[in-house]
């Protein structure tokens, strides 16, 4: 569903997909984008293969925040066991991102627009195949294996400057995986400065295991 033009209204108009997309009960929300900067700070190697690192966005001002900041901690702590160091930390926005819709609704940067595709695919396919373990479905390997009825997406990207949602509910993790891979295309991704302006205040209790500062504009 195109929600165009990227401007303070897309969050308005994307709102109205995500509500319908609620409809079909799913266990979790993703609002993926690419953050705005060099790529150099937001690159990882991991046992050889070059990935971006992720940041996790939690918007303060909706009275689901305290949800979604636990869901954040659950999924960051869980990625990071996994692949250490690939979930960068976790930003208190200052704006509701929609995530006042559900209490599991998080909005990950995944690199940045200088991030290479392959870069950008790798941390979102990681990420990915631990999120069943964090809500409880059955895990998820990268090589393989059915993604769980009870796990759904949100990613929205801002791909030339429209948004573009796509539902996820069942099929195999190759059928993901060629999904994302056609989300970011050859022309690649970037974003634009989302509604709210830039995080004024870091979550305190997620920096432990923070690699770098932050260099969101979220």
């Amino acid at each position: 569903t195109s929600h165009e033009p990227h401007d303070a209204a897309a969050y308005d108009r994307s709102r109205r997909t995500a509500v319908k997309l609620l409809k079909e009960r799913p266990s979790a929300l993703f609002d993926v984008h690419r953050d705005a900067g060099p790529a150099e700070p937001y690159l990882k190697d991991l046992d050889g293969r070059e990935v971006a690192k992720a940041m996790i966005v939690v918007g303060r001002t909706n009275p689901k925040m305290n949800a979604n900041l636990d869901f954040a901690r659950r999924l960051k702590d869980a990625v990071n066991a996994e692949y250490p160091g690939l979930v960068k930390g976790i930003f208190l926005g200052k704006a509701d991102f929609n995530q006042d819709l559900f209490d599991r609704a998080l909005l990950l940067e995944v690199g940045t627009e200088k991030t290479s595709k392959e870069a950008a695919t790798a941390v979102a396919e990681l990420i990915g195949s631990v999120v069943p373990k964090v809500i409880g479905a059955t895990s998820v390997a990268p090589s393989g294996g059915a993604i769980g009825k009870s796990l759904g997406w949100i990613l929205g990207l801002a791909v030339a400057g429209t948004f573009i949602y796509l539902w996820v509910a069942t099929g195999s993790w190759e059928e993901m995986r060629a999904k994302i891979m056609g989300w970011f295309g050859s022309g690649g991704v970037r974003i634009g400065e989302r509604r709210g302006g830039p995080p004024d205040e870091g979550d305190p209790g997620s920096q432990d295991n923070t690699d770098d500062e932050d260099s969101s504009t979220t």
